[in-house]
């Protein structure tokens, strides 16, 4: 079966690359690997100084979003927030849990693997959904949500699993 699109659906796909390419998250991360795969690394005085902004993301994320949490944009997008909130936090982990037993991965790693996977989304992709013209009012509900939340599956995901 042959997909049809509209114009405006083909230029908007069309668009998304190049809009990709200027992203300045999306360059950091292809530098990142690229000198990770290489082997040069970072020199030494640049290591330390982006450290000191890793630490500073989370909240400048958060900042980013708002200062308060939408519960506003919640109700607008319950059920897509519901469902992304529930793969994200629950699903996946899960998932990740079951690979890891299947693959006779070791209690620590596995922790550690979980742990990762049950982190909410992060806030990155609310900048991206706003640069890119994505529902950015949806991703702050969905990462609102995800994060209020975590803090209960988190600790739920921890005590069955490890």
């Amino acid at each position: 079966m042959v997909a049809h699109c509209t114009y405006a659906q083909f230029r908007a796909e069309r668009d998304t690359l190049p809009a990709l390419a200027q992203s300045p998250l999306i360059i950091a991360c292809v530098l990142g690997i690229a000198l990770n795969l290489s082997g040069i690394g970072l020199p030494f005085v640049a290591g330390e100084l982006i450290e000191i902004f890793a630490r500073a993301a989370l909240p400048m994320g958060l900042l980013t979003v708002g200062t308060a949490p939408d519960l506003r944009a919640v109700r607008t997008g319950i059920l897509p927030v519901l469902v992304a909130s529930w793969l994200k936090l629950l699903i996946l982990p899960l998932l990740t849990a079951l690979a890891c037993r299947l693959l006779s991965i070791g209690d620590l790693a596995m922790a550690v693997a979980v742990i990762f996977a049950a982190l909410p989304t992060a806030t990155s992709a609310y900048i991206l959904a706003q640069q890119m013209g994505g529902a950015a009012r949806l991703m702050a509900a969905l990462l609102t949500v995800q994060t209020l939340a975590a803090v209960v599956t988190m600790l739920l995901l921890l005590l069955l699993l490890v």
